[in-house]
């Protein structure tokens, strides 16, 4: 029995069970083996290969309303402001509404912005930035915007010959051109000499004149060869006072108008009358002298250097003299009383226009000391000058015919 069992065969159908169960392990066995490979040994260096994360669609955005956008920040006037200060934009000012901080925004940019100084009301800080961009523009015609004496101050600044006594020779000597003299014959005498120029002289169209200049500048004589004398007389004339060379007056026919006239303006650049009797004078020209040298210098001395039998030439001497300073005190030079009442007469009353009251009390005669004063009073429109006569009938008498004078008016 024992034997029988030990050689015991199972039948069919146990047998086919053990083939699939082997079969099973071994692919565990293949399939384990594969997923640790794989894990383990992907190649030298390389990174784990990770599948890419797809997001959804939506953006992860849950279904709904689209959010508003923020609103844009407005910029209101005190916006502007700072901003056109930051940018200096006159046109950011532009946007302000309110008229007085606009007015501000201007004013704040009219030291650097042309068009923001065009726009400032205020006159006295227009006429400033517009002087200022006047000048640093050398523009005069932006001066133009201007009114009245703002107009003319700015006018000034820009060009600094406007107001002097010879415009055109100071844009002559300024810019180095006679051309600015436009053919003035005394623009280019003194520009020529001033410059040391005698090409410029060369534009003077009178020939006397042209070559008197030539020869200052050169200090030679080009006066010479002119061909009638009264042109050369003129041309020494010109010669000697413009090189200060009075040797040079003894050249011009002795005598003649320009021999007279070139003694006594030496006379007074030298403040000395005595000068009109070094060359030789005939008496009726050495009176003549006297007077041109009194009347050119201020100096009575030259009107009482004229001989006292010679009354015609005093009296005429000391006329013309009362008249052009003013000072009828002049008159006392005339020897005869009536005579000297005359020139009182002219120098009070008919040819009071430059009566000056400071002289008055120098006026030898009482009555006509009195009228000086009356009469300066009217015409300087001042009665305190009537305070000054000593007299108290003659100082109410003045008073009255001021008033009256006054009440006519």
């Amino acid at each position: 029995m024992a034997d029988e069992k030990k050689y015991t065969f199972k039948t069919g159908e146990e047998e086919s069970v053990v083939p699939l169960i082997g079969v099973l392990v071994v692919l565990i066995i293949l399939v384990g083996g594969a997923l640790y490979f794989i894990l383990t040994y992907q190649g030298e260096g390389e990174e784990p290969i990770i599948p890419p994360i797809i997001p959804p669609a939506d953006n992860g955005v849950v279904d709904g309303p689209e959010p508003e956008p923020e609103p844009e920040p407005v910029c209101d006037d005190a916006c502007h402001y700072d901003l056109a200060i930051l940018n200096q934009s006159v046109e950011e000012c532009k946007e302000i509404e309110n008229a007085t901080l606009l007015q501000e925004c201007y004013e704040e940019l009219a030291d650097v912005s042309l068009a923001a100084c065009l726009e400032v009301e205020d006159e006295e800080l227009k006429a400033f930035c517009v002087r200022s961009f006047a000048v640093s523009n050398n523009d005069i015609d932006l001066c133009d915007v201007l009114e009245g004496e703002d107009k003319e101050e700015c006018r000034k600044d820009v060009d600094k010959c406007i107001g002097t006594e010879d415009e055109n020779l100071c844009r002559a000597l300024r810019e180095e051109d006679p051309s600015q003299c436009n053919s003035d014959s005394d623009c280019l005498l003194n520009y020529s000499l001033t410059m040391d120029d005698a090409d410029a002289c060369k534009h003077i169209q009178n020939s006397a004149l042209k070559n008197g200049c030539i020869s200052a500048v050169k200090d030679t004589d080009e006066c010479h060869d002119l061909e009638l004398q009264s042109q050369r007389n003129y041309c020494y004339q010109i010669y000697a006072v413009y090189s200060d060379n009075y040797k040079v007056c003894s050249s011009i026919t002795r005598n003649s108008m320009y021999h007279v006239e070139c003694l006594s303006m030496f006379a007074v650049s030298e403040s000395n009358h005595s000068m009109c009797t070094n060359d030789g004078l005939t008496l009726d020209n050495l009176w003549s002298c006297y007077t041109k040298y009194a009347l050119a210098s201020g100096d009575l001395g030259g009107c009482e250097a004229i001989d006292k039998l010679a009354s015609t030439n005093r009296f005429r001497c000391a006329f013309e003299y009362a008249k052009k300073y003013g000072n009828p005190a002049a008159c006392k030079v005339v020897q005869s009383l009536a005579t000297r009442d005359t020139c009182y007469q002219g120098a009070i009353i008919y040819s009071a226009e430059n009566l000056d009251p400071q002289y008055c009390k120098d006026v030898t005669n009482f009555e006509w000391r009195n009228k000086c004063y009356n009469e300066a009073a009217k015409l300087h429109d001042d009665v305190s000058i009537c305070d000054e006569i000593k007299e108290d009938f003659a100082r109410n008498a003045c008073i009255s015919a001021y008033n009256l004078y006054k009440a006519e008016d």
